[in-house]
């Protein structure tokens, strides 16, 4: 469900001390005000989401105000004959549930049922996000025995082999697979992987060659880049991803047919009702935000198609996964922005992302480090997944590299290897969904063993998932699956020499 923030006008008038209910509301990130009584709660309602009054005090607010009826007793039906009554003392999803509740009462009937129709959205978006980074990462786990094994034997093979071909399709294919994976955990809004402070216009001109040849030549794009723009806290590669994705789909918007693509940046004010007219804005505060614009010239989106744009695997076109603009959504949700899309039969299509801007200053360019040499290492390594393809990839992997290996399906029987070679481990990776006992509980009772060793996480999650579900300090490094030898031989490199 999605956690939507509120402002909250709390009437102390007949519930004495309200200090540990006003504690509640902003452990929810709400904002809070109290007031003395009904009289003063009028004079300063109209700019907020709900009210909270006690049911006993007389029925002075103006219909129109979206109250929140607090009793100690049963729930209380509001004016408008729909239950909006919380029972005291309640937990965090009661007063959620109720203060989403009381906010859609005492709107007119066509904003009632817009804010309705978005909560429906995001609550579906939400449940198939899920759905999505679950579904990812067990095809990451799969994809890791393909392509682990495609790399070995690529090593094994003479360089005149003629399966070396071969198996570098499958690699290909593989990879692929696995750039599909990436676009799901994309879409579950979890995929922000390292956030740096960067110029939206500097990335944005290094991108133009590489978008002039993915467009057809027919295709002009146009670029209106704004002037004075504040930086923005983004995963680079992710925002090159939605900047690909919505310049693809303006492409394709055109059918073939010459147009002209305009890609503009800039800020813009962003009040409440504006945030109302785009996607995933309930939470969004008024003020500045940093804007990307892309708009095509072509035949716009059909009205029955509009609704189901961001839809996963929903498309129009002849061919294509229906994932580039549901992938867009889920990164834009993931940085804590909007998105916003116009469109009209015939008038053509414009999609404007807003982001939050950054606080932080710009940071200096990086020095150019010396290049690394492969990896060369002995000792042992302690693998831990429950899957018996991985632990068999990733041993050969090591093994490779000049390590012994040891491997464990579940964090008992890890634990169990540790405690008898614990002088000989030199590095434990570690698996996050295991069964019997997880990567969290066994990595706290290695730690109980040996605070030192280094530990990395390895997962089907990406990065921010994975930190989600890992809830202790320490670790030596993280790699997502499917994993390939140089990105474990890096991973590794880090973990050992720090």
């Amino acid at each position: 469900m999605s956690n939507t923030t509120y402002s909250v006008l709390v009437v102390q008038q007949g519930l004495g001390d309200v200090d540990q209910l006003c504690d509640l509301l902003r452990e929810l990130d709400c904002s809070v005000r109290v007031v003395a009584d009904a009289e003063a709660a009028i004079a300063c309602a109209s700019d907020v989401d709900v009210v909270m009054i006690d049911r006993a005090v007389p029925a002075c607010l103006p219909s129109n105000l979206p109250c929140l009826y607090v009793t100690t007793g049963p729930g209380a039906p509001s004016r408008h004959g729909a239950y909006t009554g919380l029972v005291l003392p309640a937990d965090e999803e009661q007063v959620r549930a109720a203060l989403r509740c009381a906010s859609h009462c005492g709107r007119p009937d066509d904003e009632r049922r817009r804010i309705e129709g978005r909560v429906r959205q995001l609550d579906k978006l939400e449940s198939l996000g899920v759905m999505a980074g679950g579904i990812a990462h067990d095809f990451n786990n799969l994809l890791m025995g393909i392509l682990g094994n495609a790399d070995l034997a690529l090593r094994e093979l003479a360089p005149v082999s003629p399966a070396r071909d071969m198996i570098k399709d499958i690699r290909r294919s593989a990879q692929s697979a696995a750039d599909l994976c990436k676009q799901m955990l994309a879409y579950s809004g979890k995929g922000q992987f390292v956030v740096r402070t960067v110029d939206l216009n500097e990335l944005i001109r290094g991108m133009m060659h590489l978008l002039a040849s993915s467009v057809p030549q027919k295709n002009t794009i146009c670029y209106e880049l704004g002037q004075d723009m504040p930086p923005v806290d983004v995963d680079m590669t992710q925002m090159r991803q939605i900047i690909m994705n919505l310049v693809t789909n303006a492409a394709e918007a055109l059918q073939g047919s010459s147009g002209r693509i305009f890609l503009s940046t800039g800020v813009k004010e962003c009040d409440r009702d504006f945030f109302l007219t785009t996607h995933l804005a309930e939470e969004k505060p008024s003020g500045a935000y940093v804007c990307l614009e892309v708009k095509d010239t072509g035949q716009g989106i059909e009205p029955r198609a509009f609704e189901r744009i961001f839809d996963p695997f929903y498309t129009t076109k002849f061919i294509g996964r229906g994932l580039g603009l549901p992938a867009v959504l889920g990164v834009v949700r993931g940085h804590g922005g909007a998105i916003r899309v116009n469109s009209e039969p015939g008038q053509g299509t414009t999609i404007t992302v807003l982001l939050p801007r950054s606080e932080n200053e710009l940071p200096e360019p990086p020095l150019k480090s010396p290049g690394m040499g492969a990896l060369t290492q002995t000792g042992t390594v302690l693998v831990v997944d429950d899957e018996e393809l991985v632990r068999t990839v990733t041993r050969r992997l090591l093994e490779r590299i000049g390590f012994s290996v040891l491997c464990a399906a579940d964090g008992i029987e890890a634990i169990e290897v540790f405690r008898k070679h614990r002088d000989e481990i030199a590095l434990i990776m570690l698996d996050l969904t295991m069964p019997r006992m997880n990567g969290n509980e066994a990595y706290a009772k290695i730690r109980e063993m040996d605070p030192a060793i280094p530990v990395v996480l390895a997962s089907g999650y990406d990065a921010v998932q994975a930190a989600e579900r890992f809830d202790a300090d320490g670790l030596s490094g993280f790699v997502q699956k499917p994993y390939r030898a140089k990105e474990l031989e890096a991973v590794l490199r880090a973990a050992l020499e720090a």
